[in-house]
C-alpha cells in the first residue's frame, strides 16, 4: 500500500516489536508488512502479551535499539 511505498521511497528504518503472546496484534501481521522491505523493516517478538509498553520490557526493547 501507500505507507509501504513511503518507506522505500525515503528510506525509512523501522524495528516492529510484538508480544508473543499478543493475540490482538499478532506479529505474522508485522512478518507479512515487512514483506519486500526487509532491508528496512525489522520485525522482533518479545515473550509478552499485549501490554508492551510496561516497565519489565523496557530492557529488552531499548537493547533493540542500542549497539
Amino acid at each position: 500500500g501507500r505507507l509501504k511505498k513511503l518507506i522505500a521511497k525515503h528510506q525509512v528504518r523501522m524495528v516492529l516489536i510484538f508480544g508473543k503472546h499478543d493475540r490482538i496484534i499478532l506479529t505474522k501481521r508485522g512478518t507479512r508488512f515487512s514483506q519486500n522491505l526487509e532491508h528496512l523493516i525489522t520485525v522482533k517478538e518479545i515473550e509478552a502479551g499485549h501490554q508492551l509498553l510496561q516497565e519489565k520490557y523496557a530492557k529488552t526493547i531499548a537493547a533493540f535499539f542500542v549497539g
